[in-house]
């Protein structure tokens, strides 16, 4: 004879590392987000070593051949 109750979705064991995943996963790909938004890029050489200096932080360079 079936059970009257409805059967639980998923286990209760497993839904909260599931769910711990979710939101993990969720977060991380939001971070790069929030960092974006600090980052100061530059168009000069000059003023990003200049800042580099500065800040005492490393620099990031990228040579690109636009036509």
């Amino acid at each position: 004879m079936p059970s009257p109750l409805p059967r639980p979705l998923a286990r209760p064991g497993r839904l909260l590392p599931a769910l711990s995943l979710f939101l993990l996963g969720t977060l991380l790909a939001l971070s790069p987000l929030q960092a974006s938004a600090a980052v100061g890029w530059s168009d000069s050489l000059a003023e990003g070593v200049k800042q580099a200096r500065a800040t005492g932080k490393p620099i990031f360079v990228v040579f690109r051949c636009v036509r």
